[in-house]
């Protein structure tokens, strides 16, 4: 999806406050994430970590404009190795 307009007011207030939301998630895992190794705990949190991540990134680069950053929701979410058509 390409933008061609810019985007209103509300929908800017709208994505800032999705990139809000999505930080706060980001701080309350991170404050009750479980380092031990090994822990599959841990590992879930460290994934949700990343994908929320991911998702702040993809929003910010939506609010900032096309490729402001890194780009769409696929050049945030899909790892290098499906652009380069290799196994990671």
């Amino acid at each position: 999806m390409t933008f061609t307009k810019m985007l209103s007011a509300e929908q800017v207030r709208i994505l800032l406050k999705d990139i809000a939301t999505t930080a706060k998630a980001v701080e309350c895992l991170a404050l009750n994430l479980d380092l031990a190794a090994g822990d599959e705990r841990a590992s879930a949190t460290s994934d949700a970590i990343v994908s929320l991540s991911q998702r702040i990134g993809w929003v910010a680069d939506l609010a900032c404009g096309p490729g402001c950053v890194k780009g769409g929701a696929e050049d945030w979410m899909l790892p290098p190795a499906f652009f380069a058509g290799t196994a990671e």
